[in-house]
């Protein structure tokens, strides 16, 4: 991911992707998927309108949800 970020590629969306197989693993809830993508130095408002308003304006639906 930080190279990624380093490179100029961020991510349009943050999500988990959790699923039974990984569910012990590397990913284990939304939280700490962002907390990895915040120190590999995406700012964390970035990180949180990423994985919050960025999938409800794919949605159409920013403005109800998507937002804190």
């Amino acid at each position: 991911m930080k190279l990624s970020l380093e490179q100029g590629f961020e991510p349009d969306y943050i999500s988990n992707a959790l699923a039974m197989t990984n569910v012990h693993s590397i990913t284990y809830d939304l939280l700490t998927t962002v907390f990895k993508v915040v120190t590999s130095g995406l700012s964390l408002t970035e990180a949180l309108a990423e994985c919050t308003y960025a999938p409800a304006v794919k949605m159409g639906r920013e403005k109800e949800i998507g937002f804190i």
